[in-house]
């Protein structure tokens, strides 16, 4: 299945697989691209409250672009690379969702991104998995080979990402225990009320403790920044994930 319907929809452009009631995969704002207007990826972003401003970044997924938007217009000095193995879609969300062409500090590479994980050599400070079957979220993303090879990418301060859509409970279980085993324990995991999208955030390290206070007022200023609902995503975190373990 390929997402192949692009929208027009309250001002908004939608990216939409076709069939199964037409899931939406992309929202882009074409006067303000670089907002993220889907709550599962403001969710996703909140990595940013606990890893360095990012330098080079790896998105796995490319789609209609609205992570590449936002982190281009609030990186403009990072590295990005964006691996997609559907050429055609680039190509039209470029024509048709404001998708910047690759430059100096922007590429693109058409190729299935479980082969690329595997064999680039390059290091990042922020690696993000957005890739879809259809509906589903493909069984490569959750397997532990795959995890391990992000893990070996990631800089010594660098974090990573999971957009997912995993239709059992017990499918994710396995994934999140090897997730935590992969990345020793520095994890999260957060779920947005609007999407059925599960969220998986880790770290490559283990960062400072801070207080409570302390992170909420980080959120506080961070979230103004990059125009996120971050306390609302802090308040979330807080709820799913226990206190006084791992990154809290």
């Amino acid at each position: 299945m390929k997402p192949t319907l692009i929208k027009d929809e309250a001002g908004l452009k939608a990216l939409r697989f076709e069939g199964d009631g037409d899931a939406t995969q992309s929202l882009i704002d074409p006067k303000r691209p670089e907002r993220l207007v889907m709550r599962n990826l403001q969710y996703l972003m909140s990595l940013l409250l606990f890893i360095p401003p990012p330098e080079r970044i790896l998105l796995l997924g490319v789609g209609g672009g609205a992570l590449l938007h936002f982190l281009r217009h609030h990186f403009p000095q990072a590295q990005i690379l964006g691996v997609d193995i559907d050429r055609e879609l680039l190509e039209r969300a470029q024509e048709e969702l404001s998708l910047p062409p690759a430059d100096g500090r922007l590429h693109y590479r058409i190729a299935d991104a479980a082969g690329f994980i595997r064999s680039d050599r390059g290091y990042y400070d922020l690696i993000v998995t957005d890739i879809f079957d259809g509906p589903q979220s493909p069984d490569w993303v959750l397997q532990a080979d795959f995890l391990q090879a992000v893990q070996q990418r990631l800089t010594e301060q660098g974090g990573a990402g999971w957009n997912l859509l995993i239709g059992s409970e017990q499918r994710f279980t396995r994934f999140y225990r090897e997730l935590r085993r992969v990345f020793r324990q520095q994890t999260l995991c957060l779920e947005e009320d609007e999407h059925e999208n599960l969220l998986a955030l880790a770290l490559n390290f283990e960062p400072p403790v801070l207080e409570m206070g302390e992170r909420l007022q980080q959120a506080v200023e961070l979230g103004e920044r990059l125009d996120l609902p971050l306390t609302e995503v802090l308040a979330k975190i807080y709820q799913i994930n226990p206190v006084g373990s791992d990154i809290l």
